[in-house]
């Protein structure tokens, strides 16, 4: 029971919740937002409810490994992505786990949900991380589907207009809650020794940015390397570091071979070390032309790292442009480098940013968001 905090009653202390989802990473292995937000999150909410019971429609991932070291044991349906007999799996699992709410994300996790709850009359939360296009299918079975969520969890603003316009839901059932960060998120740490991290290349850089995301469309590694060009012709001793993996690793490689760029930018691929990494870079560099929030981005401001940003999606929500971070208008990559000149070139900009960012990113903290959602879960029983 948490203690101390008079507004999370003893009461909410009896709730059996499910939380259920699509998946819990990539197929390539990546880790992405919304696992970050289940390996942060599910430990400590499950402190807070009598029993919550954790599952996927699909196969094992593993990142299981790191949920089940902490006290959570996720069930796995090992269903295809449109299996309807994940849809009975869900209904045993709550029958046999006496659920009396389902919290749930992922497109495919929600529809299942609301195909249950419409049977089973128990109250759900939608939970929607992203704002990114689904198919024609999809967006359809969600708008017509006769189950209206008793709540809608939005990770921004952003996100929340997307659940309005695109999927029809009602604007009294959304609270926009963004994902919170760990507290080990704010714990000092020195920036390495790069020879430390097997990067001795990076002991001469004049400057080491980074970007850091799965290697996919919407996260613009593309345009980045295309812009990037000039900008090592301007500083030939620079280094970018690409800390991630995804489906176009091999196609990003390429191009930066063919630009001549091989000993300016280096693939670090998938690491567990991300913020080593962070505390030994003059910037990280945030492309996207897509973000439900801006995850990478309060990350390395939490670890005191400047961040230069496109204004896509919830990124304008987490940064205040000059105040917490610097901000470019989505495509205008040139005006991100340019960003990342005035960060470098300007000490007393940089300290001001890292004061700022660790200043706004300590309001995404844990412990509050977990009150929130129990708060909601106690909302939705009427307890």
């Amino acid at each position: 029971m948490m203690k101390g905090n008079d507004s999370v009653p003893p009461a909410r202390q009896g709730i059996r919740a499910l939380f259920l989802s699509d998946h819990l990473g990539h197929a390539d292995g990546a880790v992405h937002g919304a696992s970050t937000y289940f390996l942060n999150v599910l430990p400590t909410l499950q402190q807070h409810v009598a029993h919550l019971s954790v599952a996927f429609l699909r196969d094992r991932h593993a990142v299981a490994a790191e949920l089940e070291a902490q006290g959570v044991h996720p069930i796995f349906f090992d269903r295809g992505k449109w299996d309807v007999r994940a849809v009975s799996d869900v209904q045993a699992l709550m029958r046999r786990e006496q659920v009396e709410l389902i919290h749930a994300a992922g497109m495919k996790g929600i529809l299942a949900a609301k195909m249950v709850a419409r049977r089973s009359g128990i109250p759900l939360i939608m939970h929607l991380h992203d704002a990114n296009p689904v198919s024609a299918v999809i967006r359809r079975l969600q708008v017509v589907s006769r189950h209206v969520p008793a709540a809608c969890i939005c990770i921004s603003e952003a996100v929340a207009q997307y659940a309005r316009s695109a999927l029809g839901v009602p604007q009294s059932t959304i609270t926009v809650l963004p994902n919170p960060l760990p507290d080990d998120a704010f714990a000092p740490i020195e920036a390495p020794a790069w020879s430390e991290l097997g990067l001795t290349e990076m002991a001469d850089a004049s400057a080491v940015i980074g970007v850091i995301g799965r290697l996919s469309d919407e996260k613009g590694h593309e345009q980045l390397i295309q812009a990037a060009a000039p900008w090592f012709a301007q500083h030939p001793q620079a280094r970018l570091l690409v800390v991630g993996d995804g489906p176009l690793r091999a196609a990003l490689t390429q191009q930066v071979n063919e630009r001549g760029l091989a000993q300016n930018i280096y693939f670090l691929g998938h690491r567990s070390d991300v913020r080593r990494i962070i505390a030994g870079l003059d910037t990280v560099v945030v492309p996207s032309h897509k973000e439900g929030l801006g995850y990478v981005a309060l990350e390395a401001m939490a670890a005191g790292c400047p961040v230069v940003a496109t204004a896509v999606g919830g990124l304008p929500e987490v940064i205040e442009h000059e105040v917490s971070g610097m901000l470019v208008p989505d495509g205008d990559i040139k005006a991100l480098f340019t960003q990342v000149d005035h960060v470098i070139d300007d000490p007393g900009l940089a300290q001001q940013l890292r004061e700022g960012g660790q200043q706004r990113a300590r309001s995404y903290a844990l412990k509050p968001h977990i009150d929130q959602l129990i708060k909601l879960y106690s909302g939705v029983l009427g307890s």
